[in-house]
Parts: C-alpha cells; sequence; structure tokens
C-alpha cells in the first residue's frame, strides 16, 4: 500500500482512553479483516503493524460475545489534509450531533486537519467523509479567557495544541489546548493549559473545559460559523432555578445547493455571571436574545467554577423546544463519563444494556 502524503503517524493512546476506543467503520472492517487474513494492518501512514488482539471478557461491552472491537479503531485514520476527511471528534451510531475539534487556519471537510497546530473551538454538526467544502461547522464553542468588547473576531479564537497532548477513542475526544487571556485586539498566549473532553450521543455533545487555576474562564458560542452559507441564526437565554443558563434557537444554512434548519438548546452545568450577545451589527450587549445571520454569545463564568465547566448542545430538526425536552429525556443526569462509556454498546440503537430505552433515529 503507497504511503499517503500528509498521513498523521500513528500515536501513542493512554491507556485511560484506550479501554474506549471506537471510530471509523472504515478502519475498523479493514483491521479485522487483517487480521482474519493473517495479515499486517495498515496504520495511518500506509506502514503495517501487528494487528492487536481484541479482549474477551464477560462484562465487556463491544459485542454480545463480549469482544471489545473498538480497542481496535484509530479515529485519527483519514484526518489528514484532503485524504479521506474523516473526523476525530465524538459521535454516536447514527448520531445527530457529532462534535468535533475545529482547526485553524485551515480545515478538512470535517473541521480537523491533522497537519494544522491550533484548534478554534469544537463545533457540533458535522459530515464524515464528505466532498464540496464539508457540511455542517454549527454551534462553534470556543474556551477562553479574552475580554472581549465586540464581536470576538475568529482569529482571536486560535488555540496551539500538539498532537501529544491529544488522544481520541470511540466516542470521546480529549485534547490539551494553550491558554489565551488579553483583550480582543490583543490576544495573549498562555502558559496554562484547557483541558477540552468531548463526547455525544444521538442528538447532545457533551463538552467539558477545565481551565489552568486564577483564570477568568469563558465560552463563546459563535452561531455564525458555518462551513457553507449561514442563512439565519437566533439565539434566547434564560436562567434555569437551579442557577445554570440555557440558550436555545435555531440556526439554518445551506450545503451543496441544499438548504437545512436545525434548532438547539445548549445548557451549562455551573451558574454564568455574566452574559453578553452579538447581533449583526457586532456590538456587545446584555440582551438575551438575537436574530439575525451573525450572532452568537459570551458566557463568562465565576474563577471557581473554572476546572469543570460544561456545556451540552441538544439539537432536533423539530423546534427547540423540542431539543430541551430531548435533552432531558435523553441525557437527564447523565455525566460526560458515562455518556462516553455508552458508546460501546452492543447495538447500536440502545445506549446502554440497563432500564434506558433504545433511542430512534434522529428526530
Amino acid at each position: 500500500m503507497p504511503v499517503r502524503p500528509n498521513a498523521p503517524l500513528p500515536r501513542t493512546v493512554s491507556p485511560r482512553t484506550a479501554r474506549r476506543r471506537r471510530g471509523s467503520l472504515r478502519a475498523t472492517v479493514a483491521v479485522l479483516l487483517a487480521g482474519a487474513l493473517g495479515l499486517a494492518a495498515p496504520t495511518a501512514g500506509g506502514a503495517v503493524a501487528a494487528v492487536p488482539v481484541a479482549t474477551t471478557s464477560a462484562g465487556s461491552g463491544g459485542t454480545s460475545g463480549g469482544t471489545d472491537y473498538t480497542k481496535l479503531v484509530d479515529p485519527f485514520v483519514s484526518t489528514a489534509g484532503d485524504d479521506g476527511n474523516d473526523l476525530p471528534g465524538a459521535e454516536a451510531p447514527h448520531s445527530l450531533a457529532k462534535v468535533n475539534p475545529l482547526t485553524t487556519p485551515n480545515r478538512n471537510h470535517t473541521g480537523y486537519d491533522h497537519n494544522e497546530g491550533h484548534i478554534a473551538g469544537f463545533t457540533a454538526t458535522n459530515l464524515d467523509g464528505v466532498g464540496g467544502s464539508g457540511g455542517g461547522g454549527d454551534l462553534l464553542v470556543v474556551p477562553t479567557s479574552v475580554r472581549y468588547d465586540q464581536r470576538p473576531a475568529p482569529s482571536t479564537y486560535a488555540h496551539a495544541y500538539s498532537h501529544d497532548d491529544e488522544t481520541a477513542s470511540p466516542g470521546y475526544y480529549r485534547v490539551g489546548l494553550g491558554a489565551v487571556s488579553g483583550t480582543g485586539s490583543a490576544v495573549t498566549r498562555d502558559s496554562g493549559t484547557i483541558d477540552a473532553e468531548t463526547t455525544a450521543t444521538t442528538r447532545t455533545a457533551l463538552e467539558r473545559y477545565s481551565f489552568p487555576s486564577g483564570s477568568d474562564p469563558e465560552l463563546v458560542l459563535d452561531l455564525a460559523n458555518n462551513f457553507t452559507s449561514r442563512t439565519r441564526a437566533t439565539m434566547k437565554a434564560t436562567t434555569l432555578p437551579d442557577g445554570t443558563s440555557s440558550i436555545t434557537g435555531l440556526i439554518a444554512g445551506s450545503f451543496n445547493g441544499a438548504s437545512y434548519r436545525l434548532y438547539y438548546a445548549a445548557t451549562t452545568n455551573v451558574p454564568v455571571t455574566s452574559l453578553r450577545s452579538w447581533g449583526d451589527d457586532g456590538e456587545l450587549s446584555d440582551a438575551t436574545t438575537q436574530d439575525g445571520t451573525d450572532t452568537g454569545a459570551v458566557l463568562g463564568f465565576d474563577k471557581s467554577a473554572g476546572d469543570d465547566i460544561e456545556l451540552r448542545v441538544t439539537l432536533s430538526p423539530i423546534s427547540a423546544e423540542q431539543a430541551v425536552t430531548d435533552q432531558r429525556s435523553e441525557v437527564g443526569d447523565l455525566t460526560r463519563n458515562s455518556a462516553s462509556s455508552r458508546r460501546r454498546s452492543p447495538s447500536p440503537h440502545c445506549p446502554s444494556r440497563g432500564t434506558r430505552r433504545c433511542s430512534e433515529s434522529p428526530g
């Protein structure tokens, strides 16, 4: 097999995440076929490596027989340049939500290019293995400590990262992002690291950020970001009874001439201490509603909450109210860790072996 140019090198995955490995069906089939034929499996760079042996135990969740084939999957296969356009981010089988890192200044059609050295944030809608300019790229979430006095410039989103501090496994992605602070006109690259972790259920992207101690944690929700075109984006922010915040609305765009509309509900796990939003004029204000083509919000949190800030973004093709209902029924009090472990269920339509009902196709 010829070696692809710009292909990512094989990486060492930490034991913590290796237990939860899952990735593209294409990579799994290639490895299993190689093992069945007694051949060496191709690595991401085109070289060959020994086929790992899948472990079997009575309690493992890979299949009903107990073999965990997810340990054979490398989600970084075909993520460099324009070779494959696969995504390393978190997704569930047949999921509507596919949360993926967005590299900058360049990306592939899923939003992530292994050749890039900076990540802007994470988007919740992406298409795996497509051509064109890519589809989705909606609901960009950017962890930051930059103080903004107007609509954040996308150029200020860039966080340096290293592949040595990046891991992916089935339904799970984690990376260390270089911390940034300063102002919108003078961004400072700090020495600390923002630990970013993501996982996904059928309709929900679960994102967790741990900021360096003493920093001023913020999340930018950029509703204008889209890989093809943005035709409308709305938001309505509400403080919930427990002090956390909910942002709901719709996003509309197009992909290769076909228009689409999705509704969303984003919920924090800790109180928001400040919320400033922007509309088409680019001015930041205390407005809790926006409607336009270039809209978004900057959410501020207390320093003491910076080590564990979570945002759950649920999608619905029906309505924002349905997204709220789906988030409550699909994830409820589910933690990020338990959501990630559910991705190893023996059935792609059933989130777990327990009492939770099987999820139907996204809708």
